[in-house]
C-alpha cells in the first residue's frame, strides 16, 4: 500500500509539473518573452489578494468602453439626423447685380448703369411632398435601434458584474471552509499519528489519516485559485 501511495504521489507530481510549465509557457508568450524565461513576479498560492472596491452598476458603466461606444454612436446618429434635415430647413438668399444696357445704340450718349438686387426664398416643407417627415423617421428609427443596443450592452455588463460579485462572496466562503477542513484534518493527522506511536493505531489508519490531509490540503489550494480568478474577472468586470 505505501508503494502504491508513493507512485500514485509521482504521478501527481508529473501531472503538477507539465501544468505550472504550460502555464509559465502560455504566460510568457502573452508578456512577449521567450516561452521557457524565469518568471520571479509569482506570488504564491496561499497569499491574500489585495482587497477590490465593490462598485455600483452605474459607476461600472462610467468605466467600460463598450458602453462609453454606445454613446458616441448615438450622438453621431443624432447629428447625422440635424445634418440630413438641414436640407429641409428654409433658405433665404439675397443678390445684388449690376450692368450697363448695352443692348442698343446710344449714338454717343451715356450708356445707362442698371443695378439690380432681389430676394429668394426657399421653403422645402411646402413642396418636398413629405420628404423631411420620412427622412425624419428613418433616422429616428434608427436612433432607437442603437439605444436598444446600447440597453442591450448595459444588461450584459449587469450580467458579468452580477456573476463576478457572487463568484467573490461564494469563493470567500470556500476558502474559509477549505481552512477549517485544513485544520481538522492536520488535527486528526496528528492524533492518530501519536496514537500509531503508543501502539493504539493501525498503518491503515495512518495512511487514512493522510490520504485525508492530501486532500483538504488539495481543497485548500483550488479554493484559493478559486478566489484569485474570481478577483481577476471582477476586475475584469470593472474595467481595471
Amino acid at each position: 500500500m505505501i508503494s502504491t501511495r508513493k507512485k500514485e504521489a509521482e504521478l501527481q507530481y508529473i501531472k503538477a509539473r507539465q501544468n505550472y510549465t504550460l502555464a509559465l509557457q502560455q504566460l510568457n508568450i502573452l508578456m512577449g518573452v521567450k516561452p521557457d524565461a524565469a518568471v520571479d513576479s509569482l506570488c504564491e498560492i496561499g497569499m491574500h489578494c489585495p482587497p477590490v472596491d465593490l462598485l455600483s452598476l452605474d459607476e461600472v458603466l462610467s468605466r467600460r468602453a463598450d458602453y462609453a461606444g454606445t454613446h458616441v454612436s448615438i450622438a453621431r446618429s443624432e447629428a447625422q439626423r440635424k445634418a440630413a434635415l438641414s436640407q429641409y430647413n428654409p433658405q433665404l438668399s439675397m443678390f445684388l447685380a449690376t450692368g450697363w444696357d448695352t443692348g442698343i445704340a446710344y449714338m454717343g450718349q451715356d450708356v445707362p448703369h442698371t443695378p439690380i438686387a432681389g430676394i429668394n426664398l426657399k421653403h422645402p416643407p411646402f413642396s418636398d411632398g413629405g420628404a423631411r417627415f420620412k427622412t425624419n423617421r428613418q433616422q429616428k428609427a434608427y436612433i432607437g435601434i442603437q439605444k436598444l443596443q446600447q440597453s442591450y450592452v448595459a444588461d450584459t455588463i449587469l450580467e458579468e458584474l452580477s456573476a463576478a460579485t457572487t463568484k467573490l462572496t461564494e469563493t470567500e466562503q470556500q476558502v474559509k471552509t477549505a481552512r477549517e477542513n485544513m485544520a481538522l484534518a492536520e488535527e486528526n493527522l496528528d492524533l492518530v499519528t501519536f496514537s500509531y506511536n503508543e501502539g493504539k493505531a493501525s498503518m491503515v489508519d495512518v495512511l487514512s489519516a493522510q490520504l485525508s490531509w492530501t486532500q483538504a490540503q488539495t481543497n485548500l489550494i483550488n479554493a484559493h485559485l478559486a478566489a484569485k480568478m474570481a478577483v481577476a474577472e471582477y476586475r475584469k468586470a470593472i474595467s481595471e
